[in-house]
């Protein structure tokens, strides 16, 4: 780091380093390689090129966004989701929840989400695709380099693998150490353990300690009977709150669990894990942000549950449907005024009154009143193309009854 600050220890030379593991500090560095060259290209002073370079590395929360959206949709269709089912549920997560918002920011937990979906959609193909115990490993290597958290996912995929390996091949727990498809587990393991190999020397090359982060002022001390309910139910940080959709996977793990309860199993455990992991945590809340921002890490499971609960033929898919368009109307208004208004200044609903009247003072938040400002031409194309990818997505989700597959 270029000097001392929040959150910047100092390494073994002395000098002021980041105490996050390296996976998205890389993913950064062809985006800042980008925003330079551009600015060099396009910008006449020194200042110019390094806000060419700011809004590059801030673009690849979007495509962070966009590729959770999409790992999200891939997820839904591992559970047995049809087409619009799958669909649904990744507008659910792009529009419904706090996705949404933190696709503006640089906060690790998206990408982080992003691929601990991932390696569990893959995770889910196994029986079928044996190879993608690889992906899933590979995937879940990298969630270590971006949170070292995501370890606590993995007693619970292990467990899956093994299950999932007995009961594929209808042999006995006694008998399942004897079997060649023992090499599965074997596989994601060395996967898992390659990852914690360099978060290890990344912790080595900067402190001289494996197993030392240098994370200053962490502590788990926080009670959950105040953390447990302040995300389920507080008006400040509810996870229902600020993302209206998880309500239908309420609805949702119920049928999930009558037909696929080894997968509602895995995405129920991983979620209360990180729910009482986070709960524990002092800075449960997150900080000044909108809403319960640790949540962003399990959301993608739990909204990709919706989709089989969609694609379910029967009586009430009318209603269900109904009732889930709703939720996401909702879901949509409730992430308005973050994307509008800073959230520095505003980081809740509690703070509505102010947000309302910034909002009408035509106070928005200095990256869209600079945008619009700078670069009108540019804003009202990405409207635009925003507004018709919406359409067109649904169009899908309304037209004609989903066939074979292919709509």
């Amino acid at each position: 780091m270029p000097h001392s600050g929040f959150l910047t220890p100092m390494n073994t030379e002395g000098k002021p380093v980041s105490p996050y593991a390296w996976g998205q500090p890389i993913l950064l560095v062809p985006f800042h390689w980008l925003g330079k060259g551009l600015g060099q290209l396009f910008a006449e002073t020194p200042d110019g090129v390094e806000k060419w370079v700011l809004a590059c590395v801030a673009f690849s929360s979007v495509l962070v966004g966009a590729f959770l959206v999409l790992a999200v949709r891939n997820l839904a269709l591992a559970l047995g989701t049809g087409q619009k089912g799958a669909l649904f549920a990744a507008l659910a997560a792009g529009c419904g929840s706090i996705l949404w918002v933190y696709s503006q920011d640089l906060f690790r937990n998206p990408l982080a989400a992003f691929l601990l979906t991932l390696s569990v959609a893959e995770l889910l193909r196994i029986p079928e695709k044996p190879r993608s115990v690889h992906l899933s490993g590979l995937f879940f290597m990298l969630l270590l380099q971006v949170r070292i958290d995501g370890i606590l996912a993995a007693p619970f995929i292990l467990l899956w693998t093994v299950r999932s390996s007995i009961e594929d091949c209808g042999l006995r727990i006694a008998d399942y150490f004897k079997w060649v498809r023992l090499r599965l587990v074997v596989v994601w393991v060395m996967w898992c353990l390659g990852g914690l190999g360099l978060w290890g020397l990344n912790n080595w090359i900067r402190f001289g300690n494996l197993f030392q982060h240098n994370m200053p002022g962490v502590e788990f001390t926080e009670s959950l009977l105040i953390s447990i309910p302040g995300f389920l139910w507080s008006t400040d940080k509810s996870m229902f709150l600020y993302s209206p959709v998880l309500l239908l996977s309420l609805a949702a793990f119920p049928f999930l669990w009558r037909r696929r309860r080894a997968e509602a199993l895995l995405i129920a455990t991983i979620s209360m894990v990180y729910l009482v992991w986070y709960g524990k945590f002092h800075h449960w809340f997150g900080g000044i942000c909108w809403g319960p921002r640790y949540t962003i890490l399990f959301t993608p499971l739990l909204v990709a549950m919706i989709g089989p609960w969609l694609s379910e033929e029967g009586g009430s898919a009318r209603w269900r449907w109904i009732i889930s368009w709703t939720f996401l109307a909702a879901g949509m208004l409730v992430q308005l005024p973050a994307l509008l208004v800073e959230q520095n200044a505003h980081p809740g609903l509690h703070h509505f009154g102010a947000i309302r009247e910034d909002i009408l003072l035509g106070n928005l938040d200095p990256w869209w009143a600079r945008t619009w400002g700078s670069y009108p031409w540019w804003t009202a194309a990405g409207v635009v193309l925003s507004a018709t990818i919406g359409g067109i997505a649904a169009k899908c989700l309304i037209g004609e009854k989903e066939g074979d597959g292919n709509d």
